[in-house]
């Protein structure tokens, strides 16, 4: 049996390719073995994916990958630049409304339709606590750095957890806290059960076991394929999970291309004729003090270019055909890991293209297929916590971010405000709204606004062209 085939064994039998002695004593004693004391629950789920743990997704992914980096970043700094604010449920048909537009895909005609019903569906909710706790989350995170992680490790491993610290007296959220996703076990129904739900938390570090109620942690995920009964189509499925051989591949190819660059031998060939070289011995000798001075002035070139006899000139040895090949493979998985991620390459410094407009359609581009989807599940998940377990006093209220800072997305809809205006048929107000403006007080811009220069042709007459060219005419005077 190989080591591959061993690990896909131990995936199998322990959730793990390579299980500790916990692991093992799980499955010998069963899997309700617990060591906290805390609580007796009926089975902790398995994540089955043969291929990589959720360890492995940070550990060889992401803080081994540049690529893989790279992405995760980029989405989640976009993520973490629009804010987060509650509102007060003014209309719930009109909530409910609003709520299937913003699952639509991105469109002018979507967004036109959003801000003219979200503004009859939620009011601000200014005051409220959470707006406070959003903005700091934890005394070590400021309201941007605790989205960018939270984001992230979503991107990353397929999950995100937040846990809410509830404050003891009114059991109102003091604060947020990021369990990290990879050490995370969710402690489920029995075993084969459907549905399988999710009763509890068990964060493992070192020796260590923490567990967390259902009702002080929101769990946000990307839906998972699996279904094996374990549990494991409670854990999210990462885009990772889908690149990992092209992820696996490009680590290979860059150690590949360090390994070549430390063995690249010499990197070229001098050669020259002079009249005092007549003999071996001559050349070697001037070859060996060529050599020395190369040697002191550059160590780089020490013993990395031959000098030959011969007339002068200099031939570089480069890479063979079978070495250039790396380079192309990585490319092919850099495409492969954005593609999985919804993201041009053209935004990880692709020197394909350098067109600014190409740039503003693939960052507008990555916005509409990677960041809107990220906020909008971490969104609902909020929300559906707010409807209970983090909202005690049972408000009408839910929580949403602000996807106006995301400036590229509007220059469709400042065009189809021109538009609009020149229908005649809006009122300023409906305009503002539209185009991402506070609505104005001045009972005026409620009204549509008619330009008194058209008449109808039948109002027409001889006298009044006359009248009309006799005022030109003066005008002209």
């Amino acid at each position: 049996m190989n080591a591959v085939e061993k690990q896909t064994l131990n995936m199998q039998k322990f959730g793990t390719p390579k299980p500790n002695l916990f692991d093992r004593l799980k499955a010998a004693f069963g899997n309700n073995l617990m060591f906290s004391g805390r609580a007796n629950y009926d089975w902790t789920a398995i994540y089955n994916y043969s291929k990589a743990t959720k360890r492995m997704l940070v550990n060889n992914g992401y803080a081994e990958n540049v690529t893989v980096y790279s992405v995760i970043t980029l989405i989640s700094r976009l993520a973490a630049q629009a804010p987060w604010g509650v509102y007060k449920v003014k209309d719930v048909p009109a909530y409910q409304k609003l709520k299937a537009l913003q699952d639509q895909p991105f469109s002018v005609e979507q967004q036109v339709a959003i801000a003219q019903i979200k503004e009859q569906a939620l009011e601000p909710y200014e005051n409220h606590y959470l707006n406070e706790v959003f903005r700091n989350p934890n005394e070590q995170q400021s309201g941007s750095e605790y989205m960018e992680e939270l984001c992230g490790r979503k991107l990353n491993t397929g999950d995100s957890y937040e846990w809410a610290n509830m404050a003891e007296t009114s059991k109102r959220v003091a604060e947020f806290w990021i369990l990290p996703s990879q050490h995370v076990e969710i402690i489920s129904s029995e075993y084969g059960s459907f549905p399988m739900r999710e009763k509890g938390y068990r964060v493992l570090i070192g020796s260590r076991s923490i567990e967390y109620t259902k009702e002080e942690v929101c769990h946000s995920k990307y839906w998972s394929p699996f279904f094996s009964g374990d549990g494991d189509n409670l854990y999210g499925f990462s885009p990772l999970d889908a690149a990992w051989l092209s992820n696996l591949q490009d680590n290979n190819a860059r150690e590949a291309a360090v390994e070549l660059l430390k063995n690249r031998g010499s990197r070229g060939v001098f050669m020259w004729e002079n009249e005092n070289i007549k003999d071996e011995n001559a050349f070697v000798k001037t070859r060996d003090a060529i050599k020395a001075q190369w040697g002191q002035g550059q160590k780089e070139y020490s013993d990395k270019i031959l000098p030959v006899y011969g007339r002068g000139q200099f031939l570089k040895v480069g890479l063979d055909v079978k070495d250039l090949a790396i380079l192309e493979i990585c490319k092919m998985n850099r495409d492969d890991i954005c593609n999985a991620y919804g993201i041009n390459s053209l935004l990880l410094n692709s020197k394909e293209s350098t067109n600014v407009d190409n740039y503003k359609e693939a960052k507008k581009e990555a916005i509409t297929r990677a960041v809107l989807p990220l906020l909008s599940g971490i969104r609902d998940a909020r929300n559906r916590k707010l409807k209970g377990d983090w909202n005690p006093k049972k408000e009408q209220i839910v929580c949403d971010f602000d996807q106006t800072v995301y400036t590229e997305l509007y220059e469709g809809i400042w065009a189809m405000g021109e538009r609009m205006a020149k229908m005649g048929v809006y009122t300023d107000n409906e305009i503002r709204v539209m185009t991402n403006f506070d609505k104005s007080t001045n009972p005026l811009h409620d009204e549509v606004w008619k330009k008194t220069n058209d008449v109808p042709v039948s109002f027409i007459t001889e006298k009044t062209l006359s009248n009309g060219n006799a005022g030109q005419n003066n005008q002209g005077a």
